[in-house]
């Protein structure tokens, strides 16, 4: 792909894809960076030969900076490769008024949540037995394997992903943590509510982020 991007034209020829006199057009006006998933070993290896940014994910209830560790084993692979990659955190975002009310929509989708398709969801997860330690199959397994007895993990609405949960206050708190992480250069956030949570996100949790203070001054000069 790259030296289709680059040169328009490719004969390329690998162990899984032959190219014969391939071509691309109209070529990109600019360079294409690559957003890679996996934060398994051999996935940070590949993202630090080749891509750009890396999706990665945290884990549990208000634990912003739980991806810390994986991110600083993707900053020594960058290194390694003399690549700069940025961090892109994905996480659940259940924003409203007050701590009391966003807990209670979080507590109300765990008992709603269709237990049987994500009972079976994390039984087929428990079946890949030959991924590392540190993949996201095991992640999003981690409770069930920690806790057998229980049917479903507290946190199978989201698949056991990082997600802030409080008022709009408490999670633009939780969000300057983020931003303080080494090598984080932004988050995929993902809302219970997706049109209500992108305008909430915008006028009620950016405005009060620390981080994002000097980006709104500029806007609104």
């Amino acid at each position: 792909m790259q030296e289709l991007w680059q040169k328009g034209r490719s004969d390329f020829s690998g162990e899984f894809f032959k190219l014969d006199d391939c071509v691309l057009g109209p070529r990109p006006a600019g360079r294409i960076e690559l957003v890679c998933a996996g934060q398994g070993d051999r996935g940070i290896g590949f993202c630090a030969e080749y891509g750009d940014y890396m999706f990665i994910v945290g884990k549990g209830v208000n634990q912003p900076t739980s991806y810390r560790e994986t991110t600083e084993r993707l900053l020594a692979a960058s290194k390694r490769t003399g690549r700069k990659i940025g961090a892109l955190l994905v996480m659940m975002v259940i924003a409203d008024e007050t701590d009391d009310a966003a807990f209670a929509k979080w507590r109300h989708y765990n008992e709603t949540v269709d237990r049987v398709a994500i009972g079976n969801l994390f039984g087929s997860a428990s079946a890949d037995t030959a991924s590392s330690d540190s993949s996201v199959r095991l992640l999003v397994n981690e409770e069930a394997v920690s806790k057998p007895a229980a049917p479903v993990p507290e946190g199978a609405v989201n698949l056991n992903f990082a997600t802030l949960v409080g008022s709009y206050a408490s999670v633009a708190r939780m969000l300057d943590e983020v931003s303080d992480v080494p090598g984080t250069t932004g988050a995929m956030l993902i809302f219970d509510d997706f049109m209500e949570g992108i305008e909430n996100f915008g006028t009620k949790i950016q405005p009060l982020m620390r981080c994002r203070a000097p980006v709104l001054q500029k806007g609104a000069a």
